[in-house]
């Protein structure tokens, strides 16, 4: 059986004075497996400070051009988007843009590997950790829902437009998704073997895993009644039930 126990809100103080740090726990997740195994509760937490100790990072010409190059991929595709199209959402001349960036394909290289890169940290944060693969897998699957809410532009041009990249970054970027998806499917595997998860085929799993939270973009475009919390903790609680030992 797979729970997840919400609205459970604590308060927790640390450090002093003005850059005193509060930890707000949000949300418990309890798993409890079958007879004889691991029970495992786990703590999501969000940091909270004041005001006062909050700082605002400013952003560089280059970043700023990256963020605008993003949208206007998700918008008009890598092909139909030009440096001159680029240079009008900035308002300033195409000429200027060659100071900060060579082409727009080093603009689509930054986005597909930093995207690449976030989700290889994680699984190096994972592989340190001493957490069981069902919390490993649970925080897998959280985090691939975040990036598609919270960095929604970059998830949508990396999964769409990586086909465009030029070698010899095509074939590294290829390298690094399929090292990304053998690493995941060792979780599943280690998980299948400890009796935490159903015997199912991994390559199956993963690739509904994967596919599920890339229908996050349907929600991007209606944003029904659904928080992006509630998405996140329906979506996961699902995918979970469905691959923990005796859930539904």
């Amino acid at each position: 059986m797979y729970k997840i126990f919400e609205q459970f809100r604590l308060l927790l103080a640390s450090g002093c004075g003005c850059r005193l740090r509060y930890r707000y726990i949000h949300r418990i997740i309890l798993y409890i497996l079958p007879a004889n195994k691991l029970t495992v509760v786990s703590f999501a937490t969000t940091e909270i400070q004041p005001v006062m100790a909050l700082t605002t990072k400013k952003t560089t010409r280059k970043e700023q051009i990256q963020e605008k190059a993003t949208s206007l991929f998700r918008e008009k595709g890598y092909n139909a988007s030009s440096m001159r199209h680029l240079a009008e959402n900035m308002g300033m001349e195409a000429a200027s843009l060659y100071n900060h960036i060579k082409n727009k394909e080093e603009l689509l290289r930054e986005i597909c590997f930093s995207v690449a890169g976030s989700f290889i940290k994680q699984l190096d944060e994972l592989d340190k950790s001493t957490i069981s693969e069902v919390e490993k897998v649970d925080q897998v699957i959280r985090f691939h829902i975040r990036m598609m809410i919270g960095q929604f532009e970059r998830m949508y041009v990396s999964n769409r437009d990586w086909k465009h990249l030029k070698e010899p970054y095509l074939s590294a970027y290829l390298a690094e998704r399929r090292n990304y998806e053998k690493r995941f499917s060792a979780i599943v595997e280690q998980g299948i073997s400890h009796g935490y998860f159903k015997n199912r085929n991994t390559y199956v799993t993963v690739l509904a895993i994967l596919s599920a939270v890339r229908g996050i973009e349907f929600w991007h475009k209606n944003k029904k009644k659904v928080t992006a919390q509630q998405l996140e903790d329906d979506l996961a609680g699902m995918l979970m039930a469905g691959l923990v030992s005796g859930g539904s």
